[in-house]
């Protein structure tokens, strides 16, 4: 089992550090495709500067609805930014008040340079069963197989007060249970 799991450890190691040469971006693509949705919704909100690093992000279609956006610390009151270290809808429309790209904003753990450091490992090679040396040691062996008496009960024991199922003969006298 062990082994199924190395190789299919060394598999992935490799399958994925080929992915990642084929971006076309800095950021993966999955991430890009969720960045993407983002900008798509950034057009319903308005962004308000306070002069320093905070805006005031409003809907488009109604006054109500509102967040608090710190470009300095990266986070959103809706909390999307802070947890998945991808821009919300909020913090798009405030990069795009600032004339930048959301690209910019993305955490660096989804960008290709970590995503390669996290990678770069290789999983090394184990020669055969039959190419691995003796030892002068104890033969370990499996534990003995010890058979369990009787067969499993299938019905449950009965206790002793209970009343016992009576057998009944039917009408052409043959027994019935």
């Amino acid at each position: 089992m062990l082994e199924d799991i190395r190789r299919k450890v060394m598999k992935r190691l490799v399958k994925k550090k080929q992915e990642s040469t084929k971006w076309h971006c800095d950021v993966s693509p999955r991430v890009l495709s969720k960045l993407e949705k983002n900008k798509e919704k950034s057009f319903d909100w308005m962004a308000e500067w306070n002069g320093h690093n905070e805006y005031e992000v409003s809907s488009v279609y109604n006054g109500v609805d509102k967040h608090k956006v710190d470009m300095k610390a990266r986070t959103c009151s809706c909390r999307e930014w802070n947890l998945t270290g991808i821009p919300c809808p909020h913090s798009i429309c405030t990069i795009y008040h600032r004339s930048k790209t959301p690209e910019d904003f993305v955490a660096h753990w989804y960008h290709k340079e970590t995503y390669i450091k996290a990678y770069k490992h290789i999983m090394g090679v184990v020669p055969g069963k039959n190419l691995w040396p003796e030892t002068d040691g104890i033969r370990i062996e499996p534990p003995m197989f010890k058979k369990m008496p009787g067969r499993p009960k299938k019905n449950r024991r009965k206790d002793k007060d209970e009343p016992r199922r009576l057998r009944t003969t039917n009408c052409q006298g043959k027994e019935g249970s």
